[in-house]
């Protein structure tokens, strides 16, 4: 009896159990592969048995994983790789092409003769737990910016208010004025121009005086209605952006009378002029109709919309397809998707793919669709409005104005922020603080622009090396520091030794000098503690500092962890 059949028989009993399962001998070579990972995998027994692992998938091949599985098949403890740093050892596909989130064990197995053992792979599917911990940490992220918001919403209806109170009290003269303004729809410019060219001949008149008494009395007036358009123009300018609108010419204007224009793309006419009767009384009545996917991406790229109301299921397509359209095109348009047989499940996912809200057509009535387009507009606009703000504020206070990464403030607001989080649920937290090695004599023999191009380029290849959530800094001089959350010895240690070659390997140029640098690395990680998170995060930068340094007196150009 062979190998291969004997091992068939071995392991037969995990042929049908819902996990999957493949095993190699010391050669590597595939002795067992169930049913689950063949049907994962779309790889048929027939075409992997026999053969060895690193044929099948080649970064078997790879010494980061050899190295952790030769000791397993000599009887030595057995190892996880993680979800999140291996994904796709086994890589696999669901039926929305997207790829299984899996964890995989590697244990070791007695096999025939002494001292010998197969390495076996349990590998499970995290999908679902991994999309559900999404999903609840969106909802979680959702309402704390719905709390925050109404905090905010409170408190600009006071500040609304109090301005109501105050308008009440200017002159009948300024209101009329603010009123004729709103309804001609004139521009802050249009206004701005003849107020500037009035208060200058104001400052003419004061220069030559006939009748001093009535002069002075009468440029005060004038000037007192100066300044109180002034602050009407200021007042228009500040109007929300819902009634604040870019015109085909370029211009903001101020038009109480503006409407919402919606792309409503369904290919059931009746359905359609259903949803335009339900609008019909509404200032939400411009709707252009069309019947495809086709036809709505000519029109988006054509004409400017407001909102899309868009059917689930289209001749052409469905929703995911417009939505990627847009994301391609960078549409930053607000979709609601109506569908006549959906499922809690589309819309989970449809609302994480990017659509605003999600209707049942057959539970559609005039209340829940204003509500509904009112719900998705505001959020819109106000999430336009926070991302203006946050590009501004943190190009402003948290950025480095030298490298672009985030500067040594933010860097200590992110840890002790990451410290409370990691904490709170469990995670790890790893921190590398890093040093270029020599660099003064950079400075000294090439001159400080050269050094500030190095600073550039070293923190573009930190920037290159790590994930889209970590968090790289310029600590100070030609010192970084790196936050990496939920993040282990063999993450961190991967993500370092990443850095460290990738600067190594790179060669910097100046007229006709070529030249390298190295950097050190001192890397420690969190851990459990009574302590503030301030405290814990001034022992981190401590214990991260002292590898770092430790690591310059091993002969620089290492990482090394604490």
């Amino acid at each position: 009896m062979n190998k291969i059949i004997y091992s068939l028989e071995q392991f037969r009993l995990l042929d049908n159990v819902p996990i999957a399962i493949c095993v190699v001998d010391k050669a590597y070579n595939i002795v067992f592969w169930n049913n689950c990972i063949e049907s994962w995998t779309k790889k048929k027994k027939a075409d992997v048995l026999n053969k060895k692992l690193g044929t099948i998938y080649p970064h078997f091949n790879e010494k980061k994983y050899t190295c952790r599985i030769d000791p397993i098949l000599s009887g030595g403890p057995p190892a996880i790789f993680s979800s999140q740093l291996h994904g796709h050892l086994f890589p696999s596909k669901l039926s929305n092409g997207q790829f299984r989130i899996l964890q995989t064990t590697v244990s070791n197995v007695p096999a025939e003769g002494d001292n010998q053992y197969y390495a076996l792979f349990a590998i499970k599917d995290f999908t679902e737990l991994s999309y559900r911990i999404i999903d609840y940490r969106e909802m979680q992220k959702k309402a704390r910016q719905e709390i925050e918001q109404r905090k905010k919403v409170e408190q600009e209806l006071r500040i609304a208010n109090e301005e109501i109170v105050k308008q009440q009290k200017t002159a009948i003269e300024e209101e009329r004025l603010k009123v004729l303004l709103q309804m001609a729809g004139a521009t802050a410019h249009e206004l701005n121009q003849p107020l500037m060219i009035l208060l200058g001949n104001i400052e003419l008149l004061k220069l030559d005086r006939n009748d001093p008494e009535k002069l002075t009395e009468y440029i005060s007036k004038i000037s007192d209605s100066g300044n109180r358009i002034a602050n009407i123009i200021k007042k228009i300018q500040r109007v929300k952006r819902i009634v604040k609108k870019t015109y085909s010419a370029g211009a903001d204007i101020v038009d109480i009378h503006q409407k919402e224009k919606i792309l409503h793309v369904e290919d059931d006419h009746a359905y359609f002029e259903n949803i335009r009767a339900l609008l019909k009384d509404t200032k939400y009545k411009y709707i252009k109709n069309t019947d495809s996917l086709s036809n709505a991406k000519s029109l988006l790229l054509k004409k400017d919309f407001d909102l899309i109301v868009l059917d689930y299921l289209l001749p052409d397509g469905d929703a995911f397809e417009l939505l990627d359209f847009l994301r391609l095109k960078k549409l930053n348009l607000p979709v609601i998707i109506l569908t006549g047989q959906g499922s809690e499940s589309i819309a989970s996912r449809i609302l994480r793919h990017g659509a605003g809200d999600y209707l049942s057509k057959t539970k559609l009535d005039k209340e829940s669709l204003l509500e509904s387009i009112e719900f998705v507009l505001e959020k819109h606009y106000l999430n336009q409005d926070k991302e203006r703000a946050m590009v501004v504020m943190g190009d402003l206070s948290a950025k480095d104005e030298l490298t672009g990464i985030y500067n040594r403030r933010y860097f200590t607001e992110a840890l002790i922020r990451e410290i409370s989080g990691a904490q709170r649920y469990q995670k790890k937290l790893a921190l590398c603080m890093i040093d270029l090695d020599h660099f003064k004599m950079v400075n000294d023999s090439y001159g400080h622009v050269v050094g500030d191009a190095v600073l550039k380029k070293i923190a573009d290849i930190i920037k290159n090396a790590v994930r889209e959530y970590d968090i790289p800094c310029r600590y100070g001089g030609e010192e970084f520091s790196l936050i990496l959350p939920d993040t282990d010895r063999d993450g961190a240690e991967i993500v370092c030794e990443r850095i460290r070659n990738d600067v190594a390997d790179y060669v910097f140029k100046y007229d006709h000098i070529s030249f390298q640098i190295t950097l050190s690395a001192g890397v420690t990680f969190l851990k459990k503690s009574k302590d503030s998170n301030s405290k814990q995060s001034d022992m981190l930068i401590k214990q991260a500092d002292a590898a770092l340094y430790k690591a310059k007196n091993m002969g620089r150009n290492r990482v090394l962890f604490l």
